[in-house]
């Protein structure tokens, strides 16, 4: 391996590492304070994107083809990784085993209660979801609840489809890269087995291991010539969480700068029709106002958030300082950053699209692509009004697929 990519595998590696201290060791420790550990957790992730593009700036890349993988790294990289899986399952029966899917937070009763109604032929955005103590409306896209009319009709607990799903694609993109980067499977699983040792509930009680998935699947598809993966990826993430949407735009201006027009349109077009299908023609025609409720409710249920303050002091977001510095009420204070966070993005993608134009003979379009989604999705994540910590892994798993998808490329040999 020539010594630049051993230096650059190893800074992203490094980065990496330290991104995943700061999602949930640092800060929750009392190593550091949450203002400190934000302000380096997203510094970190910024840092892993525009490392990315730095190192293929101004440089002729190719497709690394890759060799078959040496025998001892095998013989270190397979058992390791057996045993990192064997570690996962087991922590996470553990897991479910001591927690059921209802407790401690209502985000999977009301994806069963949503995947339950779908199979009973029910309009599943009509009603809202009670509980003993409050009822909310079901505001998750489908593709959040879908998967789980799976385990709703086999009647076996839906944080196995988490899982599954996970599983599935970590092995996809383990397949496509094991001759490139032999290792990694284990990084994944690594950083999975460390979030079930430092906070088993975000597994116990969300399903943003799914999501955090699809999002990896993105990226995989992103760095691949197939569009028609690239759209349906990119419509599996707009049903789940749609935190790339205001990312797309500079995704079609790059294909578009690139002399990609085929690619844009096969892209949007399949984006579009999953979006239509999946969505729109089964849920959203029936009451086009349910969208318009579920942005709603999060407002609402945000401003309970910020009355307690517990999760903005996370250590992973920029919400505390709105609500810290800013003059108004907690209602005023979270329409600012709503602001902060809608025109911040757009600014983002603006300049990113300015600094692709002027540059784009310079770095590859496909490494453009991961790099700056990767921006975008830390600054998305910085100012989100409530910045859960679990929400947060999302962008650990994104930085180990852009990881491995660097892999991919290597510097063009010259004669």
């Amino acid at each position: 391996m020539p010594v630049i990519a051993r230096y650059r595998y190893a800074l992203l590696l490094s980065l990496m590492i330290l991104e995943a201290l700061l999602l949930l060791y640092f800060q929750p420790a009392g190593h550091l304070s949450y203002a400190t550990n934000s302000f380096l957790y997203i510094g970190c992730s910024l840092a892993i994107g525009l490392v990315f593009m730095v190192f293929f700036y101004g440089k002729e890349v190719e497709i690394n083809p890759g060799k078959g993988v040496p025998i001892k790294q095998l013989a270190i990289s397979l058992p390791l990784s057996l045993l990192a899986l064997v570690y996962v399952v087991y922590t996470f029966r553990t897991t479910l085993q001591q927690s059921g899917p209802g407790v401690g937070s209502d985000i999977i009763p009301t994806i069963q209660t949503a995947a339950q109604r779908l199979l009973d032929h029910i309009d599943v955005y009509k009603d809202e979801v009670v509980f003993s103590t409050h009822s909310l409306p079901v505001t998750y896209l489908p593709m959040q609840w879908l998967p789980y009319t799976i385990s709703e009709a086999g009647h076996f607990d839906p944080r196995w489809i988490t899982l599954g799903i996970w599983l599935g694609v970590t092995s996809l993109i383990s397949i496509y890269s094991y001759k490139k980067e032999p290792f990694v499977a284990l990084l994944f699983l690594a950083l999975l087995g460390y979030l079930l040792y430092m906070n088993r509930g975000i597994l116990a009680n969300t399903v943003e291991l799914m999501v955090a998935a699809y999002y990896m699947f993105l990226v995989f598809a992103l760095n691949r010539k197939n569009a028609l993966l690239q759209g349906i990826a990119i419509g599996i993430c707009l049903l789940s969480r749609f935190s790339l949407v205001l990312w797309l735009p500079l995704l079609g201006f790059t294909l578009f700068a690139a002399n990609k027009k085929k690619e844009l349109i096969v892209t949007a077009s399949t984006a579009l029709a999953f979006v239509v299908i999946f969505y729109i023609i089964p849920f959203l025609s029936k009451d086009w106002s349910s969208f318009s409720r579920g942005l709603d409710y999060y407002t609402y249920a945000a401003g309970g958030e910020w009355q307690k303050g517990y999760h903005l002091k996370a250590g992973t977001g920029l919400a505390f300082l709105i609500s810290e510095k800013a003059n108004g009420s907690i209602v005023d204070k979270i329409h600012l950053i709503q602001k902060i966070h809608l025109f911040g993005c757009l600014a983002l993608t603006g300049l990113m699209g300015a600094w692709y134009w002027f540059n784009r003979h310079k770095i590859h379009y496909k490494i453009f692509l991961l790099a700056s989604f990767k921006i975008y999705l830390t600054f998305f994540l910085a100012f989100i009004q409530v910045p859960y910590i679990y929400l947060m892994i999302v962008g650990n798993f994104v930085s180990i697929a852009i990881f491995v998808e660097c892999a991919r490329y290597r510097l063009a040999r010259t004669n």
